[in-house]
């Protein structure tokens, strides 16, 4: 067996109960922190996109405002091949 595959197999400082090692938990911590952090990003985008959409005027007013988000989207999605 190979150094790296017995390292992989040993346990390093974990639970001996089976749970996870410390770098695993510290891994998972930040994963899930990220996660929740994103979640919350794009909750406040849809909030502050939301509020713009509530102040329009009449449906022209509305329908400029959806396409000029939509505008706003793309944009930032083709800036690297234009």
């Amino acid at each position: 067996m190979s150094l790296i595959a017995s390292w992989l197999n040993s346990d390093h400082g974990g639970n001996r109960a089976g749970g996870p090692s410390g770098w695993r938990h510290w891994r998972t911590a930040w994963s899930d922190l990220r996660q929740r952090w994103q979640a919350r990003s794009r909750q406040r985008l849809v909030q502050e996109e939301e509020s713009y959409l509530a102040e329009s005027v009449d449906l022209y007013d509305l329908d400029r405002r959806m396409r000029e988000l939509d505008r706003e989207e793309q944009r930032g999605r083709f800036i690297g091949y234009f």
